[in-house]
């Protein structure tokens, strides 16, 4: 008995997972870090993430640019700087 509840938790990661993975990479989700815990993770809805950062940002348009150019194309957990200036055209200034 123990050894089929095993493999039933390891059968509903795998498909969690991989459901997780197919929202991800529609865009649907996005995942975040939570601090430096790299286990601990949030998994949040595009719309929602949207919806937050143009509520709580002054409205400027380095932010817009931010959710309209940056969120649909990344999908990462963590943006790298030489992304941001290179492929998406942010400056130094911007990304401060």
């Amino acid at each position: 008995m123990c050894q089929l509840s095993i493999a039933c938790t390891l059968n509903v990661r795998v498909t969690l997972f991989l459901f997780q993975n197919c929202l991800q990479a529609k865009g649907a989700v996005r995942i975040f870090k939570l601090g430096g815990e790299e286990a601990a993770l949030v998994v949040i809805s595009s719309d929602d993430l949207v919806n937050h950062i143009t509520q709580h940002c002054p409205r400027k348009p380095v932010i817009e640019r931010f959710v309209k150019e940056l969120i649909p194309k990344v999908q990462d957990v963590s943006i790298d700087k030489a992304l941001l200036q290179g492929d998406l055209g942010f400056t130094q200034q911007e990304i401060r």
